[in-house]
Formats: structure tokens, C-alpha cells, sequence
């Protein structure tokens, strides 16, 4: 099994046994990665894999002595995911809602946590973990902090700071 990334160059070079084929083609109900093709008369799968996911397509190779037949399979990740928080530092007032939500640059997030080294969020306020909505309502006020959000997909876990702040009320 070969593995790449969304996004990611791949050239793969056919080898065969028992003579140089003439001839090569995808064939089945399983078609390549959307973005990678298939020389028919090398061989070599080229391309940039577009979307993530596990693949598995025959490849059949012909000569003037039979024809043979293999599964190609692929699996493509997903890139890393990009997250930040904006504004930085985040600045609320006790009792003021808050809702402050993650900027995605990147690959898709599935999970979203608070890293076991960070401190706890403010007092009212979760984080939500489908989302990455940090939201609620401030209890008390705190010290600028920086806590660490823990964004997940199938690739790769990234860190995310955000600075947060709760005042006194005015």
C-alpha cells in the first residue's frame, strides 16, 4: 500500500514479472483517486490525489504473452490541520457572553480538545468539540492565559494557543 497526502505529487512506477508489458489499464468498478491517472503505456501512476480516503484499483497489464492483473492501493490522508483563534489575546468582561471561533486553514479537523498540559478554560466558559467553539459565559475574572486546543484529523494533531482574558466587570 502506497500513502500520500491531499495535495501531494505522486508518481508510482508499475513493476511486473515475466516479460515487459505492452499495454496497461484500470479496470473493475474501482476506478484510481480522483487525480491520479494511469499511463497506459508505461505504467507509471501520476498525479495529485484530490480527495482522502482509501482506494484499491486493478491495474491490468498485456503483452504478446498474457495478460496480468494487480490491485493497486492508496491510501490518501487528509493534509494537517491549520487552526488559530482571532483576536489574540481574546479580552471579555465577566458576565459578557463569549463565542470565539476557530479560523481553519487548512485539512479538516474531526475532534477538537484541550490539551491535558493546558489550564483549564475560564469559569462559564467550554469548549465544544465538534466545533472548536470556545463560548459561554464568563464567571469570574482571570489572569491572561494561554490555553493549548488540541485539533485532530486523521493525519496529524496540531496545537492551537489562544490567550484569553476575563476583566472585572466595569
Amino acid at each position: 500500500e502506497i500513502t500520500t497526502r491531499q495535495g501531494e505529487r505522486l508518481t508510482c512506477p508499475v513493476s511486473s514479472t515475466g516479460g515487459s508489458p505492452d499495454e496497461f489499464e484500470v479496470v473493475g468498478s474501482i476506478p484510481l483517486p480522483p487525480g491520479l491517472a494511469l499511463s497506459e503505456t508505461t505504467g507509471c501512476i501520476t498525479g495529485t490525489a484530490l480527495a482522502e480516503g482509501s482506494f484499491a484499483a486493478t491495474i491490468r497489464a498485456r503483452n504478446a504473452g498474457g495478460t496480468a492483473e494487480a490491485v493497486f492501493r492508496v491510501a490518501v490522508l487528509p493534509l494537517d490541520p491549520e487552526v488559530a483563534y482571532v483576536p489574540q489575546p481574546a479580552q471579555y468582561r465577566v458576565l459578557q457572553p463569549v463565542k470565539l471561533e476557530p479560523v481553519l486553514n487548512a485539512g479538516p479537523v474531526s475532534e477538537f480538545s484541550l490539551s491535558h498540559t493546558s489550564p483549564p478554560l475560564p469559569v462559564g466558559l467550554a469548549l465544544d468539540a465538534v466545533t472548536g467553539v470556545i463560548s459561554g459565559v464568563a464567571k469570574q475574572p482571570t489572569h491572561t492565559d494561554t490555553y493549548t486546543i488540541c485539533a485532530r484529523n486523521r493525519a496529524a494533531t496540531v496545537l492551537a494557543p489562544v490567550v484569553i482574558s476575563v476583566l472585572p466587570l466595569a
